[in-house]
């Protein structure tokens, strides 16, 4: 199956079409992701969304695959790539080792931090890194000053974000102290 074919362009009817021959093909899905991570530009970006896509439809499908996504973000150069795979982990559970987890979180602040990165790359390190805080509150505080430090520099999808985690990361914080554990 030749996946540059299959992914001709951009659009949604071409992911959905894509997604189809995938189905729930353990095999194909694969193919696709190792497609994906061979960077060839817009084909990256392109099987990047479809692998989003099968994988939101089959979650079974990227699984075995978070790990290696996860010890790979730091090295993705490619933005669309970037975003999909992003896009990916806001949709799964965080259940990995503290290594793994730790370099989510090390890729992801990187991300927030760095003023290079598009504002969607920006946002969904947001949402990863609100999601690990949940697991590991000791990120919060280091989360609150990122936004806050990002928000004055930032355009609307950033700011907008930023405010809504920073209002949940404060009402936590608020219930928290309010709640303190014995």
């Amino acid at each position: 199956m030749d996946l540059e074919e299959l992914l001709f362009d951009s659009s949604r009817r071409t992911a959905d079409m894509a997604v189809s021959v995938i189905g729930n093909n353990p095999e194909i899905f694969k193919k696709m992701l190792d497609f994906a991570f061979e960077d060839k530009n817009l084909f990256a970006m392109r099987a990047a969304r479809v692998i989003q896509l099968a994988s939101h439809n089959h979650p079974e499908l990227i699984r075995p695959y978070l790990r290696e996504i996860i010890l790979r973000l730091p090295n993705l150069k490619n933005e669309g790539l970037k975003r999909g795979m992003a896009k990916i982990l806001i949709e799964r559970s965080f259940d990995h080792d503290d290594e793994t987890l730790g370099m989510l979180v090390s890729t992801c602040f990187d991300w927030l931090m760095n003023p290079a990165e598009k504002p969607a790359i920006k946002v969904y390190s947001m949402e990863i890194l609100f999601k690990i805080s949940q697991l590991y509150p000791e990120i919060k505080t280091e989360l609150v000053s990122s936004i806050e430090e990002q928000l004055p520099r930032s355009g609307m999808a950033v700011k907008s974000r930023g405010k809504q985690i920073l209002a949940k990361l404060y009402k936590s914080a608020n219930e928290q102290s309010l709640n303190p554990e014995p």
